[in-house]
């Protein structure tokens, strides 16, 4: 805060927004270096398991993999995003705390939630046509299939029905907060259930408990 008060040239003020910047421009840098062929190659060692390498054995190591931190990072987005700004995470007693609202001063916070679960939703039914988990899916069931889509739509609809911003849904005590976080659990809950069973995957422990 001292960096953003009392200082009437605004000198402070620039130091500050050009430490933001630079630290932007190097995560940045960092992450297209862990996907860059010629860097990290991420996407790579995903797709030729067994390579050299490569930290997954076989595919069903990679699929695991991917399939669990689809089921943790869902969790987590639910309970970061939401459940603490509800006081329903993190030891607030059931009491609403709107200053838990991520990225509440850019108002951001929603479409930053809607945006986690378009990704999580195009590693499920594919994009760029590309195949999805999806393919796979509903070889073994239409339905089971199906389900999870839902799941993935009902969970969208109800975060874009969150009023703009959602600090001051919070504040509010809007039902429709609670109802998407309902949502968005129910969307893990069926990940761990329906997809683990689909592909006959090992749901591990979540980096995230016991926070």
């Amino acid at each position: 805060l001292a960096l953003l008060t009392g200082a009437a040239d605004g000198i402070r003020r620039r130091a500050f927004i050009r430490a933001l910047a630079d630290n932007l421009r190097d995560v940045a840098a960092q992450i297209s270096t862990l996907w860059a062929p010629s860097g990290g190659d991420f996407a790579g060692k995903f797709a030729r398991p067994g390579s050299a390498g490569s930290p997954y054995p076989g595919v069903k190591e990679a699929l695991d993999d991917l399939i669990n931190r689809m089921i943790f990072f869902t969790e987590f987005t639910a309970d970061t995003r939401l459940g603490r700004p509800l006081g329903l995470v993190g030891g607030g007693g059931g009491l609403p705390d709107p200053t838990a609202v991520e990225a509440r001063r850019s108002d951001s916070s929603r479409e930053d939630l809607i945006a986690d679960l378009e990704g999580l939703q195009a590693l499920y039914r594919g994009a760029s046509g590309g195949l999805g988990l999806s393919a796979q899916v509903v070889l073994i069931g239409e339905a089971l299939d199906a389900g999870l889509r839902r799941a993935f739509e009902t969970a969208l609809t109800d975060v874009r029905a969150i009023s703009e911003p959602l600090e001051a849904a919070v504040i509010a005590a809007d039902p429709q907060v609670t109802q998407a976080y309902a949502s968005v659990k129910e969307l893990k809950t069926r990940l761990a259930v329906d997809l683990v069973s689909a592909f006959g995957s090992t749901l591990t422990f979540s980096p995230y408990d016991g926070d």
